[in-house]
């Protein structure tokens, strides 16, 4: 199970949403108030299945501020980004329309703001998702369970019609915005096996093997990131003023560290997360990743 992530700041937060959404921020970040209750549109369906490997032309922009001058993106500010952990406080992107309907009466309030505005910077770029789809809410991490001691931080997609989970995953699911995240071998091996310099990119059916029973066995953490995408996005479910990080069967690439992983989502697949059609969604077999010993 995921429990560590590296999350952006608030400020990041904001900066991705616009790169999103196109939408800027109306007011300081760091005053965010609860989040309004999401719109019920009409249904619609959104299919979409993106290839990682053809889409590297369309993800995020999260340059260091230099190479961003010839670039009409958001200006992001410096990084103080840090590791969250279960019940951290963390900033994670909420649609503000009911995700059991989708984005169909938001892509036409789109389209109407779009004829009777003027060009800008923002509607010159490729969006993702209509302008005021997303807001911003300051979540625990975990969701309190009267059957648990602990709260569930991870939530299994082939699960998610259980009653526990039913209600929230048809209408709140949500987006975490970060950069990496952790996860423990269950195999026990040893520092001899792997060597302190190991960084390999994990693609297609490359594996690392941990089977050999080591000399001194212990779990060691690896830190996961997706390659040429220094923003990862990964879907979430809310629960109140909680959310649990989706999770999904082991790609190749992750399967010889864990048997899970979480539900990595490239930016073009968010609409389809955000409509009722989210579970084919659930292979993640394309999602490359690149992972080294975490420190």
């Amino acid at each position: 199970m995921c429990a560590r992530y590296e999350a952006l700041t608030l400020e990041h937060v904001q900066a991705i949403l616009t790169q999103l959404t196109g939408d800027e921020p109306e007011h300081d970040p760091t005053e965010m108030a609860q989040p309004a209750q999401p719109e019920r549109p009409e249904q619609t369906e959104l299919p979409m299945q993106q290839d990682y490997a053809s889409a590297t032309q369309q993800e995020l922009e999260f340059d260091e501020p230099q190479e961003r001058e010839a670039k009409p993106q958001q200006h992001i500010p410096a990084s103080h980004d840090h590791d969250v952990f279960p019940s951290s406080i963390t900033p994670v992107l909420l649609p503000t329309f009911d995700t059991a309907s989708g984005l169909q009466s938001l892509q036409a309030r789109a389209s109407s703001n779009a004829e009777n505005s003027e060009a800008s910077p923002a509607s010159q770029r490729k969006l993702y998702l209509p302008s005021h789809s997303l807001q911003i809410a300051q979540l625990r991490w975990g969701c309190d369970a009267s059957w648990m001691n602990q709260p569930v931080f991870n939530t299994r997609i082939e699960s998610t019609d259980k009653p526990f989970w039913r209600s929230a995953m048809e209408h709140e699911r949500c987006i975490i915005a970060c950069r990496r995240f952790y996860e423990f071998a269950q195999t026990p091996y040893s520092e001899a096996e792997f060597g302190d310099g190991m960084a390999t990119a994990m693609h297609d059916s490359a594996e690392i093997n941990i089977a050999t029973k080591p000399k001194r066995a212990r779990k060691r953490q690896f830190v996961f990131t997706v390659p040429n995408m220094p923003v990862m996005l990964i879907g979430a479910v809310r629960k109140g003023n909680t959310f649990s990080m989706i999770t999904t069967a082991a790609n190749a690439a992750m399967a010889p560290i864990h048997p899970r992983m979480p539900l990595v989502l490239h930016p073009l697949e968010l609409q389809q997360w955000l409509s009722p059609d989210y579970f084919a969604l659930a292979d993640r077999s394309k999602v490359p990743f690149h992972v080294e010993p975490a420190n």
